[in-house]
């Protein structure tokens, strides 16, 4: 009687998989530079495949579609800036650092974010007019930053000039993302969203509405 045939030897099956995340990640890769590019509705499963060197068939097969897609790289960001609010406890310059340079860290943090992921968000940014679902973990984000934020400052949000410093911090990241937002999404000037200038401008604005 014939033997049953074996199973994949594990390391088979890890080789197999890395080479799916491998592929995966340059497809994110690739759709990520696309979009910004040239905007979400402009971009073609064909046009990412090309770009990432990947076989049409395997973008269907890893995402089903660009929707599909569109979700993965929203997932991919939220769990990338999970991470780093997760890591703001390992930031020693928290409890040492003078607060308008913490500020200055925080916005040059949030616009690199922001500049590496701009058609990610911007095209979550236009949908969510129709489909206001579409900002929800991004807006779960900013609220999640604000709440460690002030829990990782403590004591150190008494330097804030201001009868409510949580309340105040809150409101300098509002005013911080919003501005930020605009400037992604409509790009009002006279800054933009790569001026270096906006950085300092920003910092400037949240450091003078928290007297620091």
């Amino acid at each position: 009687m014939p033997e049953p045939l074996s199973s994949p030897a594990p390391a088979m099956r890890r080789a197999s998989q890395a080479r799916a995340r491998d592929k995966q990640e340059k497809l994110l890769g690739a759709a990520l530079t696309l979009v910004a590019e040239r905007g979400f509705e402009d971009v073609k499963m064909s046009d990412i495949t090309a770009r990432a060197d990947c076989a049409v068939g395997t973008a269907y097969y890893l995402f089903g579609n660009k929707e599909g897609l569109f979700r993965a790289l929203k997932e991919r960001f939220t769990e990338e800036m999970n991470a780093k609010i997760d890591a703001l406890g390992e930031r020693t310059e928290l409890a040492r650092a003078p607060l308008a340079e913490v500020m200055g860290e925080i916005v040059r943090a949030i616009l690199a974010d922001l500049r590496a992921n701009e058609g990610l968000l911007r095209a979550a940014l236009a949908r969510s007019a129709n489909a206001p679902d579409e900002w929800l973990s991004f807006r779960d984000l900013v609220q999640r930053l604000q709440h460690r934020l002030a829990g990782e400052l403590g004591p150190r949000l008494k330097e804030i000039a201001h009868p409510d410093p949580r309340l105040a911090l809150g409101f300098a990241l509002q005013l911080i993302f919003s501005t930020a937002a605009n400037t992604l999404l409509n790009d009002p000037g006279p800054l933009h969203l790569h001026d270096s200038a906006l950085e300092r401008e920003l910092t400037r604005m949240a450091c003078a509405y928290l007297g620091l």
